[in-house]
């Protein structure tokens, strides 16, 4: 399967926004030449010394190229890296968005080798592009393909909700071949993509955010350089490494990969500034709401839900565990969860309801979510997750990461670690019962009050009668007040529906959580939301 970038304008919106789980996993030995993150890192300490230069740029027509006429350059498949293994490599031209090229090397047992661009490694039209592709364009940046029959245990078959196989099927001599899909690319910035073994891709990753959502404005790393260790030709593991630079730091990562279900990313970085950075952003998914379940439509939507994730899942020190739903606020949101060192975090794509999104090529019940869990203490900080107003679902209107109280001061080395899970239909969650639905309205006579129905299900509550003795909880801020509230089981469906209205005493945003208990103990997550001021 081809999946097809991101249009423009989703990294306009992000423009204006200026140990791996209790178990070990085995990395089969590397058949590659001695080079890794340490001397990745030298190279980013080496570079952090001196002044910032901007990288080169690609001729400004080649700038200028519409989507389509870039997106018409296509990797001729004779030239993908290691034809005959697990891993398929191929890349993707420089133009368009992508301005800057990235040099690519490649390990393996005779060394280090630089790979070189060349137009014969690409099918395109000169008509349709209006000019030949020059010798030196470069690359923008890579596609990893792998069989993902092979990335379970036992070499088993993910299935998405409908029971069928992900992939389609070769006969050849008499067997059955899993094509390789891609899994997993790196293209623009330090953005990259994942999947797990029945999803298509949505949201993204990033390397690092930098001052996101502050007045200076923020600051977009870009991974620069990247190496590509050949793995053994049955590993169903790959490492690659790559190097970022900006004007206030760079750094040195290591990506461990394993696809699968989940698909997961052991992610190792040093990070060298060059400067005090006001806010750093650690380990930062982005992605895409618009409405959901439960909300008011924008003019011209038929279907119940636009989004690629619905909420921010959290998980403290302490378990608790906390979802906030997402919104697609009237201006820009900023919210801080302050939590020391965080369990994890993710933005999660719950509503897996296929009548719920339009029927498109790629819909967005089998979007991944994203789960990060850091490797050791990340000490104290906060989760930031930053809503950005969005027109329609071309724009990546919202990203979530980790901000260390204390930001590395210049010159001073942060080295840290953590695993992304890319999840399909299991994705974590707590032991507890979880928010699977979250309803708005306003009152018609009254717009600084707002009426709320969240549905709770799952864990312990499934044990409870619809008579059983369970209490909601619900707290809101100081200018918010709590008129009126109502719980009620639904005998169907199982579900426990909790109703409640709330009144700004000042027409500002109010803080509200609300969460079920029995005997003043929790039953379920906490439910988080900012409520939107009236003006």
């Amino acid at each position: 399967m081809t999946v097809k970038p991101v249009p423009p304008a989703r990294y306009l919106a992000i423009a204006a926004m200026s140990a791996l789980g209790g178990m070990l996993l085995y990395l089969p030995p590397a058949t590659a030449a001695a080079f890794g993150l340490p001397e990745v890192a030298a190279k980013a300490k080496q570079l952090s010394q001196k002044p910032y230069k901007k990288p080169h740029e690609v001729p400004k027509k080649f700038q200028k190229l519409s989507f389509d006429q870039w997106d018409s350059i296509k990797f001729r498949s004779g030239a993908q890296l290691w034809p005959n293994g697990n891993f398929h490599v191929k890349f993707r031209p420089a133009g368009y968005l992508y301005k800057y090229p990235v040099k690519i090397d490649v390990i393996n047992t005779q060394g280090v080798h630089p790979l070189h661009y060349s137009p014969q490694m690409f099918n395109y039209s000169k008509k349709k592009l209006g000019t030949e592709l020059p010798k030196n364009l470069g690359f923008a940046g890579f596609q990893i393909l792998y069989p993902l029959k092979s990335a379970t245990p036992g070499g088993q078959t993910p299935k998405c909700q409908s029971g069928k196989p992900t992939q389609a099927h070769d006969q050849q001599a008499g067997k059955s071949k899993i094509k390789p899909n891609e899994v997993l690319s790196f293209l623009g910035a330090t953005y990259f993509r994942a999947r797990a073994g029945c999803q298509v891709l949505g949201l993204s990753a990033r390397g690092l955010a930098v001052n996101t959502a502050t007045n200076s404005g923020e600051e977009f790393p870009y991974f620069t350089h990247f190496w590509l260790a050949r793995p053994d030709r049955d590993s169903h593991a790959m490492v690659l490494y790559a190097l970022l630079d900006s004007p206030s730091i760079t750094g040195a990562y290591r990506f461990a990969i394993w696809p699968g279900s989940p698909t997961k990313m052991a992610v190792e970085a040093v990070l060298y500034p060059r400067s005090k950075i006001q806010k750093l952003g650690m380990a930062p998914l982005t992605s895409m709401y618009l409405y959901g379940q439960g909300r008011a439509r924008p003019p011209g939507y038929l279907y119940p839900a636009v989004h690629d994730s619905d909420g921010l899942l959290l998980h403290a020190k302490d378990n608790q565990w906390i979802w906030r739903p997402l919104n697609d606020p009237s201006s820009l949101s900023d919210n801080d969860f302050y939590i020391q060192n965080p369990r994890g975090f993710g933005l999660m794509q719950r509503d897996r309801n296929g009548s719920h999104y339009p029927t498109i090529p790629s819909p967005y019940q089998h979007r991944p979510s994203a789960w990060v869990q850091p490797d050791g203490q990340w000490g104290k900080g906060h989760i930031e997750l930053v809503e950005i107003p969005s027109p329609n679902e071309n724009n990546d209107n919202i990203t979530a990461f980790w901000v260390p109280d204390q930001p590395p001061p210049a010159h001073k080395p942060l080295r840290f670690g953590y695993t992304i899970y890319w999840q399909g239909n299991k994705p974590p969650r707590s032991p507890a019962g979880r928010v699977v639905a979250t309803h708005i309205n306003s009152t018609k006579s009254d717009n600084t009050t707002r009426r709320f129905a969240l549905d709770f299900k799952g864990g312990p509550l499934n044990g409870l009668k619809a008579g059983a003795k369970v209490e909601s909880v619900i707290e809101a801020g100081d200018n918010g007040k709590i008129v009126d509230s109502g719980l009620k089981k639904d005998k169907y469906t199982g579900t426990w529906r909790l109703q409640f209205s709330v009144k700004s005493k000042d027409g500002k945003p109010v803080q509200l959580r609300a969460y079920l208990a029995q005997n003043k103990k929790a039953l379920t997550e906490t439910w988080d939301y900012v409520m939107p001021g009236s003006s």
